[in-house]
């Protein structure tokens, strides 16, 4: 697939691209990654700019003790790279890994830099993308520390619902052990331990392995989690 095939199909990357000078663009190539494939390693040297032109990853942050926490995930138009290269430094801080099979447009640093000093379309683009991530970070910054598991796990259960549960036998949360225990921050083994709890509390069900609740039990939930009971 060729850039003008990508900008065909997508009217922000056209956006984004309306004013990158032609002779960076010359020099951009265009790379596939499948899915499940790591596009960039946390602590690896950052070589390159890149534009998520299709499909979705996931943002990680590896830990030394081997636990990993999804940040988030992005679908395209994404870039990946701009919070590493304007803050000058070499190392990269999280890891990219494709969710589905991803096109990526990528670029040297040193054409990056030269595009956001030409382009102040461009520059706004990244200042924004940059301020929303700072923006989310310091929002939610501390709440998986301050609170314990299992108030973010009433949270997280409460909010899976998306539908109304009146008139429902039972809601089924189809996330698995590990999808919880990427959300919220915490080992599997932690989430087990919460999730025995709260059936013990008769404030959830287990049937083949999947958390479920009534409309009782769903009540039970959201009054446990403003009543703050397990803070």
């Amino acid at each position: 697939m060729t850039l003008q095939e990508l900008i065909n199909e997508n009217h922000k990357l056209e956006e984004i691209l309306s004013n990158m000078p032609e002779e960076i663009k010359n020099k951009c190539i265009i790379k596939k990654y499948p899915s499940k494939s790591i596009i960039q390693r946390k602590n690896d040297e950052l070589a390159s700019f890149s534009i998520i032109c299709k499909g979705e990853v996931k943002v990680i942050n590896e830990f030394e003790n081997g636990n990993l926490y999804i940040i988030e995930k992005n679908k395209a138009i994404d870039f990946i790279g701009e919070v590493t290269a304007l803050a000058g430094q070499e190392k990269t801080s999280v890891t990219i890994e494709a969710i589905t099979d991803c096109i990526v447009f990528q670029l040297s640093l040193a054409d990056f830099f030269k595009w956001v000093k030409s382009d102040n379309n461009f520059l706004l683009i990244i200042a924004r993308r940059v301020a929303n991530k700072l923006y989310s970070s310091s929002y939610t910054k501390g709440v998986e520390l301050f609170y314990p598991c299992i108030h973010l796990m009433l949270d997280l259960l409460i909010n899976s619902v998306n539908q109304d549960i009146k008139g429902k036998s039972k809601v089924r949360i189809e996330l698995t052990r590990e999808q919880i225990s990427e959300k919220l921050g915490v080992t599997i083994r932690t989430v087990n331990r919460t999730i025995k709890k709260l059936k013990d509390e008769n404030l959830i069900s287990i049937n083949k392995g999947k958390i479920h609740f009534d409309s009782h039990q769903y009540e039970q939930l959201v009054r446990a989690f403003e009543d703050r009971v397990y803070l």
